[in-house]
C-alpha cells in the first residue's frame, strides 16, 4: 500500500488531496482502513508532506555552508551573498557557538529576513577559541565566556600543576558541548594572555577569538626563500625604468604596493600610469605561500599587532616597490582629456624604478608648501600635477553620481602602556584623495577593458556594491526625520540623492548625527563572479586591482590579467572555484571589519580607564529599543546611558511618547544630535561596552 502511494504522489505531484488520491489508486470502501493507515505512517516519517489539504512527496532541500552568527536572542542568521541570509531558530541554533562553520538544509518556509535552517553539520575543528576571564567559585575555577553577542560561565577542566592561573586574566579557551546553564558547560585552557591592563593583552585575545593568529606557517616560511619571479618571454614587460615615479604610503606602513607617474602632453592630455606590484610572478598556485595567502585573504592592521597576508620577506622586500631597484609591476596606462574623460587605456607587464617614496604628511607639505617644493621641484611639480589631475577626476566623479561617505576614523597615540595618550581624528588630506582617485581609477580601468574584451558575462572577482532595499531606506528616512530632515523613501534610490542628503546633513547637523547617518546609508560590498556595478562610486564596472600584497582578490585578478590579457587564453563564462573564492573572500572581509572595529572599540576604551572621574560632552545619536546611544564629541566613541537615567526621546519631527526610557514626569526629553554632558558609569573591556551617566 505504502509503495502504491508514493509512486502515485510521484506521478502527480502537489495534485491530490487525501479523497483524490484514495479514488486515484482505484480502491475500494473496505480498503480506508488499510490505506489510512498507511498514509498517516507515511506523514508521520516524513514521506508525504501535507500542503493546505494537498499531498506531496518532499522536496530534496538545498545544503548550504556558511559562518552562523547569534543574536542576543539565542537565534542566528547565515549570510550568503546577493543580501540574502538563512534563519536559524533558537533551538537550532543552541547546539553551536557565533562564529561556527555549518552546514545547513534550507527549508522552504522560514523567518521574515529569509528561509529557515537545520543544522546538520558542525565543523568543530575550525572553531575558534572563545575568550574569557578567569573566576574562582570555591575549588572550581570559571571562566565568564564572551561568544559573539552572547556571555556566558564555563568550568574549566583539570589543569596541569604547572599552569600558573590568576583571577582576572584574560585566557582562551575550547569550550565543549552547547551552551547551557545547568550543568556549566566545560571548558579546555587553551592560552594564558595575561591582565588586561597590560599593553596587548586584551587585543591579542580579541584577535584569536576572530580566528587571527601571529606567525606564519614554517612551510611558507621556507618557501619564500626559494621563490624567484617567473620567467616572461622577451619584450613582454614595458621598460618604464625611465619614468618619474613616486610611491605616497603612511609613514608606517610596512609595504608598498602602489606607484604613480604623470605628465601633460603638449594637447593638455594626462597621461597617468598606476604601478602596482607584480605580485603573481612571485606566488605559484597551490603552493604553500598561496594556500595560506588564500586562507587569510587580507593583511590585518590593529592597533598593536600586523598580520600580513603574505609572509614577511615578500612584501616587505621582493615585491615592495622601494626606491633606488627596478621592480616588477602590471601598469595601468590611462590617458585622460582636459576635462577628465578618458581617451585611452591599457595594461602592461612592466619594469619600473621608483624615484621618490614619500608619506602621504610630506606630500601634503608639498602640495600646499612653496618651501618644500623649492628644496625638491621635480617631485614638488610632479605632485602638483598629480593633484590638479586627482582633483579633475574626484569632482567628474561624483557629478555623475559618486557618493562622498567620508566618515571620520579615530586614531590613537600609544606610548610604552596599554593606555594610549590621545585620541585624534585622521584628518583628509588632498594627497590621500590624489592616490584614492588614481587608485579608483585604474580598478575601474581593468574591469572597463576585461568587459570590452570579453564580455560582462566573463567570471573575474568583481567589487559589487549594491543599493539599498527599500526596508533599509524606509529606516534611514525614519532616522532623518527624527534628526528634522525631510526625505522620503522615494528619494533615497539613486546614489545622486544619497549624495545630496549626506550634503544636507554634513551642512546642518553635528559630526557625531552625520557619521551614523552615513553609516546608515552604507551597504554591505562584497566580491562576486558576475559584474553588477559599485552603486557607491557610480561605476557600471569595478574590480580591486591595486593592493595584492594585502588583498587575495587583488592578487587572484592579476592572475587572471596574466593569463587572459597578456597570455590571451581563452575566458571561462562559468568558474565554480571563483564563485566559492568570492565567498570566502566576502566572508572574511566581513569579519576582518568586525575584528577592526572590535579593536577600535577597546582601544577607546583603554583610553577613558584611566579617565573615569572626568565628564565629557557627548551627542545622542541613536535610541533603539528603549536604549540611548551617544558619542563623546571628538572621541569618536560610543556608549549607552544606564537605565537609571530618566530620559525621555522627542523626534524632532512629531512626538513619539512611546519611544523613551522612563515615564516619570521628572525625565528630561532627548532629540537625536542634542548635547549632554555625561560621566563614565562602567566599562566592561570583554564585552567592549562603555555605560554612561547623564550630568544634568
Amino acid at each position: 500500500m505504502a509503495a502504491a502511494i508514493l509512486e502515485t504522489l510521484n506521478q502527480n505531484p502537489g495534485d491530490l488531496g487525501a479523497k483524490a488520491l484514495f479514488r486515484e489508486l482505484g480502491l475500494h470502501t473496505g480498503d480506508y482502513d488499510e490505506y489510512y493507515r498507511a498514509l498517516s505512517q507515511l506523514v508521520e516519517n516524513g514521506q508525504v508532506q501535507r500542503q493546505r489539504r494537498r499531498l506531496s512527496l518532499p522536496q530534496k532541500s538545498p545544503l548550504i555552508t556558511g559562518i552562523i552568527r547569534l543574536t542576543q536572542h539565542g537565534y542566528g542568521f547565515i549570510d550568503l551573498q546577493e543580501k540574502k541570509s538563512v534563519f536559524i531558530p533558537a533551538k537550532e541554533a543552541q547546539r553551536v557557538l557565533d562564529g561556527d562553520r555549518v552546514t545547513v538544509e534550507v527549508k522552504n518556509r522560514g523567518h521574515e529576513a529569509g528561509p529557515e535552517g537545520r543544522i546538520v553539520e558542525v565543523d568543530f575543528e575550525a572553531r575558534r577559541p572563545l575568550l574569557g576571564i578567569l573566576r574562582r567559585h570555591g575549588a572550581d575555577w570559571l571562566v565568564e565566556v564572551k561568544n559573539g553577542p552572547l556571555n556566558f560561565l564555563a568550568k574549566l577542566d583539570a589543569l596541569m600543576p604547572s599552569v600558573q592561573l590568576n583571577y582576572g586574566d584574560w585566557v582562551l579557551v575550547a569550550v565543549e558541548g552547547t551552551l547551557r546553564r545547568y550543568p556549566l558547560p566545560r571548558c579546555k585552557l587553551q592560552q594564558v594572555l595575561g591582565k588586561p591592563d597590560e599593553k596587548g593583552v586584551t587585543e591579542k585575545g580579541l584577535m584569536a577569538s576572530f580566528g587571527m593568529v601571529e606567525g606564519y606557517p614554517e612551510s611558507a616560511i621556507k618557501e619564500q626563500d626559494q621563490i624567484k619571479p617567473q620567467t616572461v618571454s622577451k619584450g613582454v614587460r614595458a621598460d618604464l625604468t625611465d619614468e618619474f615615479v613616486v610611491t605616497i604610503d603612511p609613514a608606517d606602513a610596512k609595504d608598498h604596493d602602489d606607484a604613480v607617474s604623470l605628465i601633460q602632453d603638449s594637447k593638455g592630455n594626462f597621461h597617468l600610469s598606476v604601478h602596482i606590484a607584480d605580485v603573481s610572478r612571485y606566488v605559484p598556485v597551490g603552493s604553500a605561500i598561496d594556500q595560506e595567502s588564500s586562507r587569510r585573504g587580507f593583511s590585518v592592521y590593529l592597533q598593536h599587532h600586523h598580520l600580513p597576508m603574505l609572509p614577511p620577506k615578500l612584501p616587505g622586500e621582493m615585491c615592495s616597490l622601494k626606491p633606488g631597484k627596478d621592480r616588477l609591476a602590471l601598469s595601468m596606462l590611462l590617458q585622460f582629456d582636459g576635462e577628465g574623460r578618458v581617451v585611452s587605456r591599457r595594461i602592461t607587464p612592466s619594469r619600473v624604478k621608483i624615484q621618490r617614496l614619500i608619506s602621504y604628511e610630506v606630500a601634503e607639505q608639498f602640495l600646499d608648501s612653496d618651501a618644500d617644493f623649492a628644496n625638491d621641484p621635480q617631485l614638488g611639480s610632479a605632485l602638483r600635477l598629480m593633484w590638479k589631475l586627482a582633483d579633475l577626476l574626484r569632482r567628474k566623479r561624483l557629478k555623475e553620481g559618486g557618493i562622498d561617505f567620508d566618515l571620520p576614523e579615530a586614531a590613537f597615540h600609544w606610548e610604552d602602556t596599554a593606555t594610549p595618550k590621545y585620541i585624534f581624528k585622521v584628518p583628509r588630506l588632498k594627497s590621500h584623495q590624489l592616490i584614492e582617485e588614481f587608485m579608483l581609477a585604474a580598478n575601474r580601468g581593468v574591469a572597463e577593458i576585461w568587459g570590452e574584451k570579453f564580455g560582462d558575462d566573463a567570471a573575474n572577482v568583481f567589487r559589487v556594491h549594491p543599493h539599498m532595499e527599500a526596508e533599509k531606506r524606509q529606516r534611514l528616512s525614519t532616522y532623518l526625520k527624527d534628526v528634522g530632515l525631510d526625505w522620503p523613501t522615494e528619494k533615497l534610490i539613486t546614489a545622486k540623492q544619497i549624495a545630496a542628503m549626506l550634503d544636507e546633513a554634513g551642512r546642518r547637523l553635528p559630526l557625531e548625527v552625520t557619521s551614523a547617518i552615513a553609516r546608515k546609508a552604507l551597504t554591505l560590498a562584497r566580491y562576486d563572479t558576475v559584474c553588477r556595478g559599485h552603486f557607491g562610486l557610480g561605476f557600471t564596472r569595478y574590480l580591486h586591482f591595486t593592493s595584492p600584497i594585502r588583498r587575495y582578490a587583488d592578487l587572484t585578478v592579476h592572475r587572471l590579467i596574466w593569463s587572459h590579457l597578456v597570455e590571451r587564453r581563452e575566458v571561462a563564462k562559468e568558474a565554480p572555484d571563483l564563485v566559492s573564492l568570492c565567498a570566502h573572500l566576502s566572508e572574511k572581509e566581513r569579519t576582518i571589519a568586525e575584528l577592526e572595529r572590535e579593536a577600535s572599540k577597546l582601544a577607546g576604551l583603554h583610553y577613558l580607564i584611566k579617565r573615569q572621574d572626568q565628564t565629557f560632552p557627548a551627542r545622542l545619536v541613536e535610541v533603539y529599543q528603549d536604549r540611548f546611544y551617544v558619542a563623546l564629541e571628538d572621541l569618536l566613541i560610543e556608549g549607552e546611558l544606564t537605565s537609571d537615567s530618566k530620559v525621555q526621546f522627542q523626534s524632532k519631527t512629531k512626538p513619539e511618547p512611546g519611544r523613551r526610557r522612563s515615564k516619570e514626569p521628572s525625565g528630561r526629553t532627548l532629540a537625536i544630535g542634542d548635547r549632554l554632558m555625561v560621566n563614565i558609569a562602567g566599562i566592561d573591556l570583554l564585552n567592549r561596552k562603555l555605560e554612561l551617566r547623564p550630568v544634568w
